[in-house]
């Protein structure tokens, strides 16, 4: 469904054009719901706001191009927008995985879910726009923290991979909760589980 979408972002970064995708979550409840819009935008296209988005959302743009990472916020509808700048080759953003997007924008028709890190704090082994890829036979591209944490996310996806939806997950590495399981950071993530079937 958004193969296109990943496919025209690696043209454009090819030719080495900042861009930045834009999706829409709406919410069925506090961690779920389902994808309604994905939106590929080039500098030019945020620069002449030809898309018709409200000025908070092209304010959320620019703060997540000055920050480099992803930049999450609420829409007036209650919808949540994950804005995520992707950079010119010369300048990659600091957790992207050109084989990542390059998988997800291949047209095969295996059932997949595309996990992204929103956010983190503390002391985590990868950060916010690191992406893993969980595919429904048991195979995954990247990682979003290796062992314990990949195992834990990947498990909620894979039950999740039928049913075209979206979920955050929170994972919890801190104190006991890492200790119990042999986790040696000291943090916690939240994750964008996507499905693309």
């Amino acid at each position: 469904m958004f193969n296109k979408l990943y496919e025209n972002l690696l043209e454009k970064l090819n030719d080495n054009k900042q861009c930045v995708i834009i999706t829409i979550l709406k919410p069925k409840d506090d961690t779920s719901g389902y994808i309604k819009e994905k939106t590929l935008l080039t500098k030019n296209d945020i620069d002449n706001k030809t898309l018709p988005f409200d000025d908070y959302i092209y304010e959320g743009i620019h703060k997540a191009i000055s920050l480099g990472q992803i930049y999450t916020l609420k829409t007036k509808d209650d919808e949540l927008a994950v804005i995520e700048p992707f950079f010119t080759k010369s300048e990659p953003l600091c957790e992207f995985n050109l084989d990542i997007i390059s998988n997800i924008s291949n047209e095969d028709n295996t059932p997949k879910a595309l996990l992204t890190i929103l956010s983190s704090k503390g002391t985590v082994s990868k950060k916010a726009g690191s992406k893993m890829i969980a595919y429904v036979d048991g195979r995954t591209l990247g990682s979003i923290g290796g062992g314990c944490i990949d195992a834990k996310v990947l498990t909620k996806a894979r039950t999740m991979i039928n049913r075209g939806e979206y979920a955050i997950e929170h994972v919890d590495m801190t104190g006991e909760v890492a200790e119990s399981i042999g986790i040696i950071c000291d943090g916690t993530i939240e994750v964008l589980i996507e499905v693309f079937n």
